[in-house]
C-alpha cells in the first residue's frame, strides 16, 4: 500500500595589475560555480605545467651554470700557467737551483695568499714533480695525472678541469695526501717556462669559489625564469577564461534547444492527448450510454452481444484514459511533480508492492524541468514492475536552490550494474540516463545482483 509524506526540508592595485583586473572585468561572464570550475581547473592545470616545464629546464640551467663555473676555472689555470708560473720558471729552477727555485716560492706564495689558488704543482712529461708549493715533492716522479698528460700529447690542448670528491684523487698523486675533504676542483694547463721546457701547471682552487659562482648565477637567473613562466601562465589567462565562456554559451544554447524541443513534444503530446479526450474518449463514452440506453428496449436474444459491446466500449474508454495520462499528465501542467509521480506508483501498488513516497514540501519546478524527472521516472517504475520482483520501493523527490533530484530503491533482484548499460532486459536504464543527461543533469545508478538497484537523478532547474 502507498503511503504518501511530506516534509520540509583586496584594495584595488595599481599598474599593470589594475590593467590586469580590468582585462577580466572585461571577459565574458561566466556564473560563479562555472567561472570558478574554470579558474580552478586552468589553475592546477597551469601549476602542473610550470612544475614539469620548471624543472627541468632549472636543472638544465644548473648544468649550464655548472659548466659556466669550471670554464672560468679554466681560464684562470691558463692564465697562472701563462702569466705567473711560466716567467719564473727559468731553467735554474726547473733543475731545481735553490736560489732560483725561492724566487719561485715567493712569486707562488704572494700568488696563494689571497686564498684563490690553494695548490700548485708544476709536472714535466716524465712525471717528475719540478716545482711543487710543498717542498718535500719536489724532485720526485710519480704517475702523470691523465689529464697532465693529455696536455703533453702533440698538437694545441686547452686546460682541462677535473672535479671530484677526496676520496676519488689518485693515491700516486701528489696531490692525493693534501686534498682536503669534500670537493676538489683542479685545474691543468701546459704552459712553455724560460727554460725552453714544456711543463704543465696544475692548480687546485677552492670548490667554494666554484659553488659560490654557481649559486649567483642561478640567483639571478632562476627568478627570471619563473617569472617568464608565470608570465605566459598568466597571458593563458584570459584566452582560457574566454574559451569556457565559450563552451557555457554552446551548454546553455544547447539546453535552451532541448528545453525547446521538450517543450514543442510537450505541446504534441498536449495536442494529441486533447483531440483523444475531446473526440475519441467522447465519442466512445458516447456509444457507452448510447448502448446502455437502448438495451431495455432490445430483445432478451440480443442483450448479452450488447453488454460485450457496451464492456468492450468501458474497456476501451478506461485504457484511453491510462494513456492520456502517460502520454501528458495534467499534473505536469503547474510542475506539481508530487502528484504525477504518485500517479505513476499506482500500477506497483496494485501489484502488491509496497511503495513509500517522500515529497519535500512545495516541490514546484517548470514544465520542463518536471517533463524530464517524470519520463526518467516513468522508464524507473517501469523497469522496477518488469524486472526487479520487489517488494518495497522509495521515491523520495527533493529540490535545492538548482535542481530538483529523485531518489528511487528497490529492494529487487538487482543486476550487474558494472557491466555497463544497457543492460540485457533493462534497456530503459539507458533511456533513463540519456533523458537526464541530455538535459544537463547527472544520474547515478547502483546495483548488483540480489540487492536490490538505487537511481539517483539530479535535473538542473535553469
Amino acid at each position: 500500500m502507498a503511503s504518501g509524506r511530506r516534509r520540509s526540508r583586496l584594495p584595488a592595485g595599481r599598474g599593470w595589475l589594475s590593467r590586469a583586473r580590468e582585462v577580466l572585468r572585461r571577459l565574458p561572464r561566466l556564473p560563479r560555480s562555472e567561472r570558478a570550475r574554470a579558474l580552478r581547473g586552468f589553475g592546477w592545470m597551469g601549476l602542473t605545467s610550470l612544475v614539469l616545464v620548471a624543472v627541468p629546464v632549472i636543472w638544465l640551467m644548473s648544468t649550464i651554470v655548472t659548466r659556466h663555473a669550471l670554464q672560468g676555472v679554466a681560464e684562470d689555470s691558463e692564465q697562472l700557467a701563462r702569466l705567473t708560473m711560466a716567467p719564473v720558471l727559468t731553467a735554474p729552477a726547473v733543475h731545481g737551483d735553490r736560489a732560483a727555485v725561492a724566487r719561485v716560492d715567493f712569486v707562488v706564495r704572494s700568488r696563494m695568499s689571497d686564498g684563490s689558488v690553494r695548490r700548485i704543482t708544476v709536472w714535466d712529461a716524465g712525471g717528475k714533480v719540478v716545482y711543487a708549493d710543498r717542498a718535500e715533492l719536489r724532485g720526485h716522479r710519480f704517475r702523470l695525472p691523465p689529464e697532465a698528460a693529455q696536455r703533453f700529447a702533440p698538437g694545441s690542448h686547452p686546460a682541462a678541469v677535473l672535479a671530484h670528491g677526496a676520496g676519488g684523487q689518485d693515491a700516486a698523486s701528489p696531490a692525493g695526501p693534501s686534498a682536503a675533504s669534500g670537493l676538489t676542483v683542479e685545474g691543468y694547463a701546459a704552459a712553455t717556462a724560460r727554460s725552453g721546457d714544456r711543463l704543465v701547471v696544475e692548480a687546485a682552487f677552492p670548490p667554494e669559489d666554484v659553488t659560490r659562482e654557481q649559486r649567483g648565477l642561478l640567483v639571478r637567473l632562476v627568478p627570471v625564469l619563473l617569472l617568464a613562466l608565470l608570465t605566459v601562465y598568466l597571458l593563458q589567462l584570459p584566452p582560457a577564461l574566454r574559451l569556457a565562456s565559450r563552451v557555457q554559451g554552446a551548454e546553455r544554447s544547447r539546453r535552451r534547444l532541448l528545453r525547446q524541443s521538450v517543450a514543442a513534444s510537450d505541446r504534441e503530446r498536449r495536442r494529441i492527448a486533447q483531440t483523444l479526450h475531446d473526440d475519441v474518449v467522447q465519442d466512445l463514452s458516447a456509444v457507452g450510454y448510447a448502448l446502455e440506453s437502448v438495451e431495455p428496449e432490445l430483445e432478451p436474444s440480443t442483450r448479452p452481444v450488447i453488454d460485450r459491446a457496451r464492456a468492450i466500449v468501458q474497456r476501451d474508454v478506461s485504457t484511453l484514459r491510462e494513456i492520456l495520462i502517460s502520454v501528458y499528465p495534467p499534473d505536469l501542467e503547474d510542475g506539481d511533480l508530487a502528484s504525477a509521480l504518485a500517479d505513476l506508483a499506482q500500477p506497483l501498488v496494485a501489484d502488491g508492492v509496497a511503495v513509500e513516497l517522500s515529497f519535500d514540501e512545495e516541490v514546484r519546478v517548470s514544465p520542463t524541468v518536471a517533463a524530464t524527472v517524470y519520463r526518467a521516472a516513468r522508464e524507473a517504475l517501469q523497469n522496477v514492475r518488469a524486472h526487479a520482483q520487489a517488494q518495497h520501493v522509495l521515491v523520495r523527490l527533493s529540490r535545492d536552490p538548482d535542481a530538483a533530484m529523485l531518489h528511487l530503491h528497490d529492494d529487487g533482484v538487482g543486476f550487474d550494474a558494472a557491466a555497463g548499460l544497457p543492460v540485457r532486459g533493462h534497456f530503459g536504464l539507458r533511456l533513463i540516463h540519456d533523458t537526464v543527461t541530455e538535459a544537463g543533469g547527472e544520474v547515478s545508478i547502483t546495483s548488483a545482483a540480489g540487492t536490490g538497484t538505487c537511481i539517483r537523478m539530479r535535473v538542473p532547474l535553469a
